[in-house]
Protein backbone atom coordinates (compact mmCIF):
# COMPACT_ATOMS: atom_id res chain seq x y z
CA UNK A 1 0.00 0.00 0.00
CA UNK A 2 1.16 3.48 -0.80
CA UNK A 3 2.40 5.27 2.37
CA UNK A 4 0.33 8.36 1.55
CA UNK A 5 -2.80 6.22 1.23
CA UNK A 6 -2.02 4.44 4.50
CA UNK A 7 -1.58 7.78 6.27
CA UNK A 8 -4.86 9.07 4.85
CA UNK A 9 -6.67 5.93 6.00
CA UNK A 10 -5.18 6.22 9.51
CA UNK A 11 -6.34 9.84 9.71
CA UNK A 12 -9.85 8.87 8.58
CA UNK A 13 -9.99 5.95 11.01
CA UNK A 14 -8.72 8.07 13.90
CA UNK A 15 -11.24 10.79 13.17
CA UNK A 16 -14.05 8.24 12.91
CA UNK A 17 -13.11 6.64 16.24
CA UNK A 18 -13.02 10.03 18.01
CA UNK A 19 -16.33 11.13 16.48
CA UNK A 20 -18.10 7.85 17.27
CA UNK A 21 -16.80 7.92 20.85
CA UNK A 22 -18.04 11.48 21.34
CA UNK A 23 -21.39 10.73 19.69
CA UNK A 24 -21.88 7.74 21.98
CA UNK A 25 -20.94 9.84 24.99
CA UNK A 26 -23.50 12.48 24.01
CA UNK A 27 -26.23 9.84 23.75
CA UNK A 28 -25.32 8.35 27.12
CA UNK A 29 -25.09 11.79 28.76
CA UNK A 30 -28.49 12.86 27.44
CA UNK A 31 -30.11 9.67 28.73
CA UNK A 32 -28.29 9.97 32.03
CA UNK A 33 -29.41 13.56 32.45
CA UNK A 34 -33.02 12.42 32.54
CA UNK A 35 -32.16 9.77 35.12
CA UNK A 36 -30.29 12.16 37.37
CA UNK A 37 -33.07 14.75 37.17
CA UNK A 38 -35.71 12.18 38.12
CA UNK A 39 -33.64 10.38 40.78
CA UNK A 40 -35.13 12.37 43.66
CA UNK A 41 -38.73 12.04 42.55
CA UNK A 42 -39.93 11.09 46.03
CA UNK A 43 -38.06 14.01 47.59
CA UNK A 44 -36.20 11.76 50.04
CA UNK A 45 -32.78 13.30 49.47
CA UNK A 46 -31.90 16.95 49.79
CA UNK A 47 -31.81 19.20 46.74
CA UNK A 48 -28.12 19.83 47.41
CA UNK A 49 -27.34 16.11 47.23
CA UNK A 50 -29.21 15.80 43.95
CA UNK A 51 -27.50 18.85 42.49
CA UNK A 52 -24.09 17.50 43.49
CA UNK A 53 -24.96 14.17 41.89
CA UNK A 54 -26.06 15.83 38.66
CA UNK A 55 -22.91 17.93 38.44
CA UNK A 56 -20.56 15.06 39.28
CA UNK A 57 -22.25 12.54 36.98
CA UNK A 58 -22.47 14.88 34.00
CA UNK A 59 -18.96 16.22 34.65
CA UNK A 60 -17.67 12.66 34.73
CA UNK A 61 -19.44 11.88 31.48
CA UNK A 62 -17.88 14.95 29.88
CA UNK A 63 -14.44 13.77 30.99
CA UNK A 64 -15.09 10.24 29.73
CA UNK A 65 -16.52 11.62 26.49
CA UNK A 66 -13.48 13.78 25.79
CA UNK A 67 -11.29 10.70 26.30
CA UNK A 68 -12.21 9.72 22.75
CA UNK A 69 -10.18 12.60 21.32
CA UNK A 70 -6.76 11.31 22.42
CA UNK A 71 -7.89 7.79 21.54
CA UNK A 72 -8.61 8.88 17.97
CA UNK A 73 -5.39 10.88 17.78
CA UNK A 74 -3.35 7.88 18.92
CA UNK A 75 -4.36 5.95 15.82
CA UNK A 76 -2.47 8.20 13.43
CA UNK A 77 -0.06 10.15 15.63
CA UNK A 78 2.30 7.25 16.17
CA UNK A 79 5.15 9.27 17.71
CA UNK A 80 2.85 10.36 20.58
CA UNK A 81 0.79 7.15 20.86
CA UNK A 82 1.98 6.17 24.33
CA UNK A 83 1.31 9.62 25.77
CA UNK A 84 -2.10 9.84 24.07
CA UNK A 85 -3.19 6.42 25.29
CA UNK A 86 -2.10 7.36 28.80
CA UNK A 87 -4.15 10.57 28.55
CA UNK A 88 -7.11 8.53 27.29
CA UNK A 89 -6.86 6.21 30.29
CA UNK A 90 -6.54 9.07 32.76
CA UNK A 91 -9.56 10.91 31.34
CA UNK A 92 -11.66 7.76 31.27
CA UNK A 93 -10.74 6.73 34.82
CA UNK A 94 -11.30 10.24 36.20
CA UNK A 95 -14.68 10.36 34.46
CA UNK A 96 -15.78 7.01 35.85
CA UNK A 97 -14.60 7.97 39.34
CA UNK A 98 -16.56 11.24 39.17
CA UNK A 99 -19.69 9.31 38.16
CA UNK A 100 -19.21 6.89 41.04
CA UNK A 101 -18.66 9.79 43.45
CA UNK A 102 -21.84 11.48 42.24
CA UNK A 103 -23.97 8.40 42.73
CA UNK A 104 -22.38 7.76 46.12
CA UNK A 105 -23.01 11.35 47.20
CA UNK A 106 -26.70 10.99 46.36
CA UNK A 107 -27.12 7.50 47.78
CA UNK A 108 -25.41 8.37 51.06
CA UNK A 109 -27.94 11.15 51.67
CA UNK A 110 -30.97 8.93 51.26
CA UNK A 111 -32.72 8.07 54.52
CA UNK A 112 -32.34 4.53 55.76
CA UNK A 113 -35.47 2.43 55.93
CA UNK A 114 -36.57 1.22 59.39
Amino acid sequence: MNPRTANALRILLGSAVALLWIAGAIVIASLSLMGTLMANDAGDASATAQTNMILLVLGGQILAGTAGIPLGLSIFWTSQRKRLLRLFGILLICGVLAIIAGVYTFASNLPTSP
